[in-house]
C-alpha cells in the first residue's frame, strides 16, 4: 500500500480494502466506519478493550491500511473530518433543479474515478494486461443493464489486434 494511498482518504481506504480484511480487522474497520470521531477521541487501549482484541491487532490494522501507527490514523481521521468539502454521496432531491442533479452525478462519477485510480495496484494491473494480451480469444458477457458495458468493451477492443466477442442477454435475471 505505502505511498500509493498516502493522499487517499482513510475512510475510503478502509471501505476499499474491507473485503480483504480478516474477521478481527473487519471488527476494527466497522468500529471506525460507524463513528470515526469516536476513534479520534480514544486511546489504542480503549479501542482494543471495547472490541475485545489486542492492542497489537489495532496497531497492525493501522499499518495494514497504510499508516505508521494508531496516532497517524487518528490524525488522518481528524483531518478528514475537519476538511471542508461536499458530500459526494449526497442524494438527488426532488427539489434539485436540472443543473444541481447534473453536478451531483458528475461529482459522484469523478469521485468514483479518483477512488479507483488510488486503489489500482500497478503489479496486478500489469499482470492483467499481460493475461489479456496472451489470450487467444476474449469474450465479454453482459446481462441486463450490463449488456451495454459488454458491447462497449467489444467496440473498444475491436480497435486492437485482439480476438474478441460479446454476448448479451438484456432480459436475463443475473
Amino acid at each position: 500500500m505505502g505511498t500509493q494511498l498516502q493522499s487517499f482518504p482513510c475512510l475510503h481506504r478502509i471501505q476499499t480494502m474491507y473485503s480483504e480484511f480478516s474477521a478481527k480487522e473487519r471488527k476494527i474497520a466497522d468500529y471506525i466506519l460507524e463513528n470515526p470521531q469516536r476513534l479520534v477521541h480514544s486511546t489504542i487501549n480503549q479501542v482494543a478493550d471495547q472490541l475485545l482484541v489486542a492492542d497489537a491487532t489495532v496497531f497492525r490494522f493501522c499499518k495494514r491500511i497504510g499508516f505508521s501507527g494508531f496516532q497517524a490514523l487518528k490524525i488522518a481521521l481528524a483531518a478528514e473530518a475537519a476538511r471542508p468539502g461536499k458530500n459526494m454521496d449526497e442524494a438527488v432531491k426532488d427539489t434539485d433543479n436540472e443543473k444541481a442533479v447534473a453536478i451531483k452525478v458528475f461529482e459522484s462519477n469523478i469521485q468514483t474515478l479518483q477512488d479507483t485510480i488510488h486503489t489500482l495496484n500497478q503489479k496486478h494491473l500489469h499482470e492483467a494486461v499481460e493475461w489479456i494480451c496472451r489470450a487467444k480469444h476474449i469474450v465479454f458477457y453482459g446481462c441486463g443493464s450490463a449488456s451495454v458495458i459488454a458491447l462497449d468493451a467489444l467496440e473498444k477492443s475491436l480497435q486492437t489486434d485482439l480476438a474478441v466477442t460479446a454476448y448479451t442477454d438484456p432480459i436475463c435475471s443475473c
